[in-house]
């Protein structure tokens, strides 16, 4: 009789083990989504990459192109020009985090490009003055 209850408390510990070893690996998988960074916060951070994408592509040519752009515009008018598109980069993830319409947030990636060119020639230039 205690050959038999030795068998079924070791059949009830492997289940037991079997089954705490089931829920750390549920728990581990939704701290790993839970805890993700990137993305502008999103779960999925597909949007948040290609604007990326088009951020860099755009700033890119634009961080050449920024110095003759402040010639002409001046200190003011390219600083604001710049820092304003920062703005519409936050904005576009709240707005896809409602309506998730990806061309939203793409387009606001590569119009932060172009203003990050902007405001980064204009600081360099008012710096060096």
């Amino acid at each position: 009789m205690k050959r038999q209850e030795l068998e079924m408390r070791a059949a009830a510990m492997e289940n037991t083990s079997s089954e705490v070893e089931e829920a750390m690996e549920v728990q581990r998988e939704k701290l790993k989504n839970e805890w993700r960074m990137g993305g502008g916060g999103q779960v999925d951070p597909t949007a948040a990459n290609n604007a990326n994408t088009a951020l860099y592509t755009t700033f890119a040519v634009f961080g050449i192109l920024g110095g003759g752009i402040y010639n002409i515009l001046g200190p003011r008018a390219t600083l604001f020009a710049g820092c304003s598109t920062y703005v519409l980069y936050a904005g576009s993830f709240l707005y896809y985090n409602h309506y998730h319409h990806q061309p939203i947030v793409l387009t606001a990636g590569a119009l932060l490009g172009v203003g990050a060119g902007l405001l980064w020639a204009g600081q360099g230039a008012i710096m060096t003055a």
